[in-house]
């Protein structure tokens, strides 16, 4: 992965708004980790995944290419939007969401990034590699976290917090210290559990300072975790 060269042209700044260029590397860069994540959660369950990934075929939507009819792309699109915007909870889920994210990279390689001028292009790719190549010197993917084979402190970001909160495993059991302006206002807080209400996912969140744990849903852990500088995993 070489982004060591000469950067493309940065593209004008209506150009940026036009085609939404942030936006559209922020969502490559975290279907790429989550693609990556999901298949290190696979590779530790390998045999387990081979039955899971026989009894899908007829229904499994990695690698597949989006359908050429526009009805059922639409469908194929919106079914692995829906796959990759919640949590995977076993090992059918898992292979699942990670086809998802493959194939919805896929369709904006092929399709929506063929739309644009070829200077937004080579934009939108070479800062994709760029940041890319930031994560693979720095691999603090939930799945290495969560199995203990990261640092004990790390920093999160908002594309980690992002990925954090749609992994339930690489929540639980961690401790996370949000940072204040001064000692008095740090909050450290602690993930005890999950479940579901009305099959909606929420997280059991106990603050040092308190007796009780909060029950939060996805969006309020998400703007907690945003907040968090660093999450210090105990050992």
């Amino acid at each position: 992965m070489n982004v060591d060269v000469k950067p493309p042209r940065k593209p004008s700044k209506a150009n940026l708004i036009k085609y939404d260029t942030e936006n559209s590397i922020a969502r490559r860069v975290k279907l790429m980790r989550m693609f990556d994540t999901e298949f290190a959660i696979l590779g530790k369950r390998k045999e387990e995944a081979a039955e899971a990934h026989a009894a899908l075929k007829e229904r499994y939507v990695c690698y597949n290419s989006v359908p050429s009819d526009p009805e059922e792309a639409k469908r194929f699109l919106e079914t692995c939007e829906e796959l990759v915007d919640k949590p995977a909870t076993n090992t059918t889920e898992h292979i699942m969401k990670a086809g998802a994210a493959f194939s919805l990279m896929t369709h904006f390689t092929r399709v929506v990034q063929r739309d644009l001028p070829p200077h937004v292009e080579r934009y939108i790719v070479h800062h994709v590699m760029l940041q890319m190549k930031a994560l693979m010197l720095q691999p603090l993917m939930p799945y290495r976290v969560r199995n203990g084979e990261g640092p004990q402190t790390l920093v999160v970001d908002e594309t980690m917090a992002d990925l954090l909160v749609y992994d339930t495993l690489a929540l639980e059991a961690k401790t996370f210290v949000v940072p204040g302006s001064d000692p008095e206002d740090t909050r450290t807080f602690r993930v005890i559990g999950s479940g579901r209400s009305n099959q909606a996912l929420f997280w059991e969140v106990l603050f040092e300072d308190a007796e009780e744990a909060f029950r939060m849903d996805q969006d309020a852990l998400r703007e907690l975790l945003f907040d968090t500088i660093m999450c210090d995993i105990p050992r």
